[in-house]
């Protein structure tokens, strides 16, 4: 059945949580958004028809929960784009299952770090399996990969309804996604800020092959100029040593 629950608003800042039979998930990304301290906050959920006891989570926190969204969708991206349609948000922080923000201050300290002519936020991830901030490849290796994590973005809401996600990647859309606001000339800045807390446990081969395949279309269709292929090459190789 769907379910559409909204209370029609304009807020600052909209935080996104998709998610689809993750109960546990949920509850503490839930409660991680419920406790920032910046009040001018619209929080969306898109639930992907749960069948577990999801939607008793669900129901727990719908009081709290500006717009949220019960119906099945065809994987996390149609879920975001789902949430782009919906929000009123000026700023947009997409916060996945399981995630939670650093801590109860991190949304007003990223709205004071922004400057005027900011588009897209970037900041540091925590990784709760290390117990240490997540590396990601040098920010000049753009063009190959993702250089800092999605949930430690904060970008204008105009960009992600102009562009949404391509959901003809089922992996990489985010660095699709990136990749062509960088191509339209939206401004990226990099902060010293640790925006997320983050499990990256996973990573079976089906999905290393599928983000390898996606990382090689997204890099040869906007950098044609760039040796995508060696450099894929060079991370296999290297992982395998």
């Amino acid at each position: 059945m769907t379910q559409t629950v909204t209370f029609p608003m304009s807020a600052f800042v909209s935080v996104v949580t998709v998610v689809r039979n993750n109960a546990e998930g949920l509850i503490t990304t839930a409660r991680s958004v419920l406790a920032q301290e910046f009040p001018d906050l619209e929080y969306v959920v898109i639930d992907g028809a749960s069948t577990d006891e999801t939607k008793i989570a669900l129901e727990q926190f719908a009081k709290y929960i500006d717009v949220l969204v019960c119906e099945p969708d065809n994987g996390i991206y149609f879920a975001m784009n789902k949430a782009i349609e919906r929000l009123s948000g000026k700023w947009v922080h997409f916060l996945n299952c399981e995630d939670t923000f650093y801590d109860p201050k991190t949304l007003s300290n990223l709205v004071a770090a922004l400057r005027e002519d900011d588009d897209i936020l970037h900041g540091q991830s925590f990784n709760i399996d290390t117990q240490a901030l997540h590396r990601f490849k040098p920010a000049h290796l753009y063009w190959s990969g993702m250089t800092f994590d999605h949930q430690a973005t904060f970008t204008r809401s105009a960009i992600y309804k102009e562009l949404r996600y391509d959901t003809g990647f089922r992996i990489n859309a985010d660095f699709d996604f990136f990749t062509r606001a960088r191509a339209a000339g939206y401004r990226f800045r990099e902060i010293d800020m640790t925006i997320c807390r983050k499990p990256y446990r996973g990573g079976v081969s089906d999905n290393l092959l599928g983000r390898l395949r996606d990382r090689y279309i997204i890099g040869k269709r906007h950098y044609p100029e760039m040796p995508v292929a060696d450099q894929l090459l060079s991370e296999i190789v290297a992982q395998v040593r």
